[in-house]
Order: C-alpha cells, then structure tokens, then sequence
C-alpha cells in the first residue's frame, strides 16, 4: 500500500512543468506577491525620533521626587537612562548628541548618588560616577557648536560630580583612593581641575612609594615611582603656573627615590652574592667576587649626593668586601672611613645602633688597634737590637742605680751621659748632701733633661734616645719612691 503510494508522488512529481524548477519564475511571483521594500528613514525622521526618547527621558528623570521609596526612584531613573541612551544611539546631528549625553551624565551621577546611601553597593557607585563624567565628557566633545551658557553649566555640573566623587574616597588608605580615583580623571572637564587631579595622584602614587621604601620594600617603591611618571606628564600637558612649578619639584622626588630603590635593589643583590660567596660556595670565584663590587659601586653612584645614608651603607658593604674576602686594608679602611664620615655629617641622626655602623666603627678600631700593635713591635725590635749593642753601658747604668744613693746616682748620669742640650746641667750644691725638697726638684729637672720625647733621632741617633728612655725610666722610679 505504502509502495504504491510512493509510484503515484513521484509520477505527480514528473508531471509538473518545467517552469515549477525555473528560479526566475519564483522572482517573478515573489515581484507581483509582495509589495516592494520600504523606504529608508531620513535623517530628518531619526532626529525626530532621538528627541521623542529625550523627551521620555526627561519626563522620567522629572517625576522622581524625595518623597518616593529609594527603590522607585532607582526604577524611574532606569527608565530615563534607558530612554536617554536610545536618544544617544538615534542621534544624528552634534547637538542632539551633546544634549543626550549631557542628560546620561546628570542622571548616573543622581544614580551614584541614591546608591551611596547603600553600602553594598560600592562597586555600583564606582561605576555609574565613572559613567557620568565620561558622559559628561562626551557632551563636552558634541558640544561645540552649543550656547556658551550651556557650556558654562556643563563644566559646573561636570566640576560638582567630580568634587562628590572624591568627598566618598575621602576615608579611603591612600593605596585604596589612588585605585578608586584612577578611572575619572581623564573624564575631567576642566583643564585647570584635570592637571591638579593628575598632580595628586602623582603625589599619593609618590607617598605609597615612600611608604613601602621605609620598610625596605623596593620593587614596589620603583613600581610607584614609574607610576607617577603618567599622572605627571598629564599634569605638565593640562596645567600651568603654580601646577607646573609643583610638577617640576615632585618629578625631582620621584627621580631621586627611584635612584634610592635602584640602589637598594643593587645592594640587596650583592648581599645575596656576598652571603655565598662567603657562607655557601667552597671555592672562591673572583670573578662573582668583582661581580658583588661592581653592585655597591653601583649603589653608590645612584645615592651619592641623594641619600647620604644609603650611600654610607654601600661604603660599609664595599669595606667589607675588601676586608673580609679580598684582604686590601688600605681599600677596606678608606670605605669604612668614608661611611662613618657621612654618617657624622649626618648629625644630629645617630646610627649607633644600626649594623652596618657598628661594623664601620667596630673594623676601624681593629685596624687601629693592628697598627698600634704593629708599630710597637717593629719598634720594639730596633729597641732590642740598640740594647744588644749598649749592652755595657745599660749594664753599668742599672748596677750605679742599684749601689748609689739617689744623689750620687744623679751626680754619676750626669757626669757619664751629659745631655746633648748644654744648657742642661746638674744645678750646683754647696752642702754635701742636698735636702729632700731638694733633691726632689734636682730629680724633676733631671727627668725633663733626659725624657726620651725631646731627643732629636735623626741629630743625636736612636743610641741616645733608646738610653735616654732607660736613663729616664731609672730617674723616675727614684722620684716615685721621694713621692712615697
């Protein structure tokens, strides 16, 4: 039955005329079918049409009143921003644009401003402030061709939303009101308005860069310092007088604290060479050696005559390279010198707690103390060689000091080893054995002839300077027991 019915449609089928297949035959029954396409609407009509919807908007925007619930008045003023974006999208002429969006920029600045009242809503209030001074913008731009007064109450209207904005990050950390901020200002109406904003979002990325260089966080201090460079050019470009002198100084700032973390982070790093080289490596690499120089010296160069105090610190760290690892004294001691010199010049700040003054001070003390130690050897040396060679008079001076009285022990110094000065002579006594008060001045003026401090080496020889520090230190014990 079914396979029957199939021959008959396909024999119907067969049947039909050729034009059934022709196209042009369908073209020509769709052209006396249907009735021909509608003509495109003009201009004219569009901005008949963008002005109906202005005109909803408006009559929207107008019946929201203070005594309707908040969540009416949000409904409503939806409304109008709806019809005031269709009148936005059918525009056609400049000024039906400007108009429009002059109205999208008033009613999402009143939107911001219901929504404030509620504080789940701070990403909305974000947005719809954003979206009114772009709005408002955008009416600036269509605008030329407008009434200088209406130009006038743009910029007041533009000026007012800007000023709420800010007055809701007022409590805001300054991290926190620099990235709320950043999306308005180049929304800003004003020129005079937009460089002052820019200056201060130049000045609170410089603060926030500050505020973490204190506790030594460096890459984020040079990630707020590069920050600042956009808002300063656009300050530069929109401002003028007072703005302009503001934008020179903070870009000195900025370039001076961006040096400081630029050594900062140099030094840091050669910490981190110097702590391997001396802790972890077993072998020493001079040349990761030079490598950990080359960083402080760095250091150096960025701070020097910026930050006298990250400059000291990087004199430290080169004194402790070449003391510790490359044992130059001279290089070593002339870095540490210098660090504890600017630190002095840095009164009244004191750095007697800090470690790397410590370290200054505690390395200057030792190399003193080595070259104290080292020149009283070598002296003591040539002293043992002097006293190899008068052995015979240094024997006979100690055996007189033992067996005469302190008179005639005087009477024999003088006699045996005169002062080279000839004005130094023993003091005539007429009575055999002169009185104590005395013999005590005698041994005074004795004492001052002989101190080894006023022979003169190189006229009278170290002979009679290493015997004028035995004859004195014989003299002084005779005078020290009158004293008793």
């Amino acid at each position: 039955m079914e396979s029957n019915q199939r021959v008959r449609r396909s024999a119907r089928i067969k049947k039909r005329p050729e034009r059934f297949y022709d196209s042009s035959y369908f073209k020509k029954l769709r052209g006396t079918s249907r009735s021909s396409p509608r003509p495109k609407p003009t201009s004219a009509t569009v901005n008949t049409i963008s002005r109906k919807w202005l005109e909803d908007g408006s009559r929207h925007y107008r019946s929201i009143t203070d005594n309707l619930c908040l969540t009416l008045r949000k409904h409503r003023l939806n409304l109008a921003l709806n019809c005031y974006d269709k009148a936005l999208a059918l525009a056609q002429s400049p000024e039906d644009k400007a108009s429009a969006s002059k109205n999208m920029g008033v009613a999402s600045w009143k939107m911001a401003s219901m929504l404030k009242q509620d504080t789940n809503a701070e990403t909305q209030v974000s947005f719809y402030f954003t979206q009114a001074m772009r709005y408002l913008q955008h009416a600036q731009d269509y605008g030329h061709s407008m009434t200088e007064e209406w130009k006038g109450k743009l910029c007041t209207i533009g000026t007012r939303c800007w000023s709420e904005a800010m007055n809701k990050y007022d409590d805001f950390d300054i991290e926190d009101r620099v990235k709320a901020i950043a999306p308005f200002l180049e929304y800003i109406l004003l020129p005079k308005l937009k460089a002052e904003a820019y200056l201060e979002q130049a000045q609170n990325y410089f603060k926030c860069g500050i505020t973490v260089l204190q506790v030594g966080n460096y890459k984020e201090c040079l990630s707020y310092m590069r920050d600042c460079n956009f808002p300063l050019n656009e300050a530069r470009r929109f401002g003028s007088g007072c703005v302009l002198s503001e934008v020179d100084l903070l870009e000195k700032d900025v370039f001076i604290h961006t040096c400081v973390a630029e050594s900062v982070q140099a030094r840091e790093t050669g910490d981190a060479l110097f702590t391997q080289l001396v802790v972890e490596e077993e072998f020493l690499s001079f040349t990761r050696v030079y490598d950990v120089i080359d960083l402080y010296h760095k250091a150096v160069l960025l701070t020097r005559g910026q930050d006298l105090e990250m400059e000291a610190i990087a004199h430290s760290r080169l004194g402790r390279v070449y003391d510790r690892i490359l044992k130059i004294r001279s290089k070593a001691k002339e870095n540490y010198r210098y660090s504890l010199d600017l630190a002095q010049s840095m009164e009244p700040r004191n750095f007697q707690t800090e470690e790397w003054f410590k370290m200054a001070a505690a390395a200057l003390q030792r190399f003193q103390q080595e070259t104290v130690m080292g020149e009283e050897e070598r002296r003591w040396k040539q002293k043992e060689a002097i006293l190899k060679q008068m052995t015979r008079e240094v024997t006979a001076l100690k055996r007189q000091f033992t067996l005469r009285n302190k008179f005639e022990f005087l009477q024999y110094v003088y006699k045996t080893f005169p002062p080279k000065n000839p004005l130094h002579v023993l003091a005539d006594i007429k009575e055999k054995y002169p009185t104590y008060t005395m013999l005590k001045k005698l041994y005074q003026k004795a004492i001052t002839h002989y101190h080894p401090d006023k022979a003169d080496v190189e006229r009278d020889g170290k002979k009679w300077k290493v015997l004028s520090e035995e004859i004195t230190k014989y003299l002084t014990q005779h005078y020290e027991n009158m004293k008793l």
